[in-house]
């Protein structure tokens, strides 16, 4: 029991890692492109609320959007 509490706290920390770096990466895509929020989210067919969402952490994107 005490081992999956140490497990979960590792895969909480992990995803929190990924999601940063994932709004980092696309902050930085964003700015070489010279793309705002809603020309990004165009490309990736998304909105660009969901887009800004994602940046902020306020979303998880899903798997589909990843891919794009």
């Amino acid at each position: 029991r005490r081992g999956a509490y140490f497990c979960m706290e590792g895969k909480e920390r992990v995803e929190k890692m990924f999601l940063s770096n994932l709004s980092v990466s696309l902050l930085k895509l964003c700015d070489k492109s010279n793309l705002t929020y809603a020309e990004a989210a165009e490309l990736c067919g998304i909105t660009a609320r969901y887009f800004g969402d994602i940046v902020r952490h306020e979303r998880n994107p899903s798997v589909d959007v990843l891919e794009k």
